[in-house]
């Protein structure tokens, strides 16, 4: 299937090549926590992406990276639109203050999504190869729901 074809092309004029492993995307409100940098830096081939950037770089950032961990939403739901395998990471705060949305989303899918939760824990202690490869391994996010939905949305609002 070509990237006009597939839907993904609604914004970005072709799909960017795969340049990151990992593209990394905190909160808005996490921007300066610095777990952030520190998983960054120890997942090779990763990439730090601000939200608060331009929307169409942002947009192109997420497209060159072979999967994405977020802990914003939005971050998840562009990479679910282009068919990059992401996983939700908690840093900090209440895992149930904002997890009523994370459920609604995913229920349109029918899953229950992994959450890698790291708040509090020794970030040295981890294998970041192993969760790089995770998020693709644990991504269960079928395309063709993703590209039905599409569809369906660009019908009922074709502007």
């Amino acid at each position: 299937m070509d990237y006009k074809s597939s839907g993904y092309g609604r914004l970005l004029e072709s799909m960017p090549s795969k340049r990151y492993k990992v593209g990394i995307i905190p909160h808005i409100d996490e921007l300066t926590h610095p777990t952030f940098p520190t998983i960054a830096g120890a997942i090779g081939g990763s990439v730090l992406i601000s939200p608060s950037d331009e929307p169409m770089h942002v947009l192109e950032m997420i497209a060159s990276c072979e999967s994405i961990l977020s802990s914003a939403m939005h971050g998840l739901i562009i990479a679910d639109g282009m068919g990059i395998p992401n996983k939700r990471i908690l840093v900090c705060g209440s895992m149930y203050a904002q997890n009523r949305k994370f459920e609604d989303y995913y229920s349109v899918y029918g899953i229950s999504p992994k959450i890698l939760d790291v708040r509090g824990k020794d970030l040295s202690s981890y294998d970041w190869a192993e969760v790089a490869e995770s998020i693709t391994r644990d991504y269960a996010i079928p395309s063709d729901k993703v590209r039905s939905i599409k569809q369906e949305l660009l019908e009922c609002f074709p502007f």
